[in-house]
């Protein structure tokens, strides 16, 4: 501790040696909990039969009582009290008057024996009064041991421990530790270790339906929580219950990631035909397309659609393209090959995924064509080309549209 335990007080010609004690409730061997291993970021279990309170709210007052020189032996009417100021203020405790034995000049009083100390109230400048046999006294300073009960300011705590050094535990339905400054942090933590084990603040909750950390703004226009990093790391990770990589983060390049995949869907109404066929019209349903040839043979139609190529600073990648279609009749008509294309700027198409497989179900259907394609700001605009074969003109294909997955998370395929 800073302070020191040892305060001089006066009593008329008389020198009273204060000694203040806190004790706890029991000793250390009725409190096993305090000695057993904690995990990073736990405390230990708290003992069922342990006490409420491991700090006994009285203070343990000695003094040498002396009159007209001579040591004092036999009782002494006293009265003491706590105030905010050294003289006038707000008196917040009172004790007596309560009858002191005292022994060649020595005597001992326990402080809020029976009237209870507040603890709160030692979160302020106070001091003592004493009265004795109607005398009062100049009041004194307290210092030192009585502020342990709400920690003084500017209080260090010091240790070497691979246990927590300070528990605050509350068994009760208010808060297990609050800070408040008003201009300053409320809590201010600082940690020099690395890892999730070394973080500078580490919060959990227990319960099934819980929150481990809540950030509130309640009368301001500014922000409730500012996350910074001074380094290259990212700004922000969050991970779900599956042990696998983040489900999402902010970089601290502004660039957002996340796990969850995106859909876009391109309706097949938007269908037209491809340079090079001839004897095909569509006709438009719902959204979706009936497709018609007037001559056998095999016909390219394509579906084109503009893609979000970067979204919130990543780089967007195409995973699959599922084809809704049905061909009407059994195999007379199909779809022989599927082809995905992605269309740059300067107008230069790249492949990015093929499907050689027929389809020729009669029922609504879907197919999937898989692509690992990253887009660029140059790269946006995609083309989903269908080899449509008609074996007859009498019966049309269906094409009900696409659906386009996205991703924007690099460690996710």
């Amino acid at each position: 501790m800073k302070t020191t335990l040892r305060r001089i007080f006066f009593l008329g010609q008389a020198l009273i040696l204060m000694a203040a004690l806190l004790g706890a409730v029991g000793p250390l061997g009725e409190t096993p909990a305090l000695a057993q291993p904690a995990v990073a970021g736990e405390s230990p279990a708290r003992d069922p039969n342990a006490p409420s309170a491991y700090i006994t709210p009285t203070l343990s007052y000695q003094g040498r009582l002396v009159e007209s020189g001579v040591p004092v032996t036999g009782n002494r009417s006293m009265t003491f009290s706590l105030h905010d100021a050294a003289t006038g203020g707000t008196q917040w405790w009172v004790e007596g008057p309560k009858a002191v034995a005292v022994s060649n000049g020595l005597f001992t009083v326990t402080l809020g024996d029976t009237t209870a100390l507040d603890v709160s109230i030692f979160a302020k400048q106070l001091y003592l009064g004493i009265n004795v046999a109607g005398t009062t006294l100049p009041r004194q300073l307290l210092q030192g041991a009585p502020y342990a009960l709400s920690l003084a300011p500017g209080a260090d705590v010091y240790g070497e421990t691979n246990e927590s050094l300070l528990y605050a535990h509350n068994y009760g339905g208010g808060q297990g530790l609050k800070g408040y400054s008003a201009s300053g942090h409320g809590v201010y933590a600082e940690s020099a270790s690395s890892g999730i084990n070394g973080a500078t603040l580490f919060s959990k909750n227990t319960n099934a339906n819980g929150i481990a950390l809540v950030a509130q703004n309640t009368s301001s226009n500014d922000t409730a929580m500012v996350v910074e990093n001074d380094g290259t790391g990212p700004l922000l990770k969050g991970f779900g219950g599956d042990s696998g990589n983040d489900e999402f983060n902010f970089q601290n390049d502004g660039t957002f990631q996340d796990k969850a995949p995106s859909y876009i869907f391109v309706p097949g109404a938007g269908a037209y035909l491809d340079s090079g066929s001839s004897g095909v019209t569509f006709e438009p349903w719902h959204g979706a397309v009936y497709i018609h040839s007037s001559t056998t043979g095999s016909k390219d139609v394509c579906l084109s659609t503009t893609l979000p190529s970067v979204l919130y600073g990543q780089s967007v990648k195409i995973e699959q393209v599922s084809i809704y279609y049905r061909t009407v009749t059994w195999l007379s008509n199909y779809i022989l090959y599927t082809e995905l294309f992605v269309l740059n700027q300067g107008g230069d198409i790249d492949p990015v995924g093929q499907d050689d497989t027929i389809h020729n179900n009669n029922t609504y259907s879907r197919y999937d064509v898989y692509s690992n394609a990253n887009l660029s700001a140059d790269y946006g605009i995609l083309s989903i080309c269908l080899d449509l074969v008609f074996q007859e003109v009498s019966t049309p294909i269906f094409l009900g549209g696409a659906r386009i997955k996205l991703r924007h998370h690099p460690l996710y395929p």
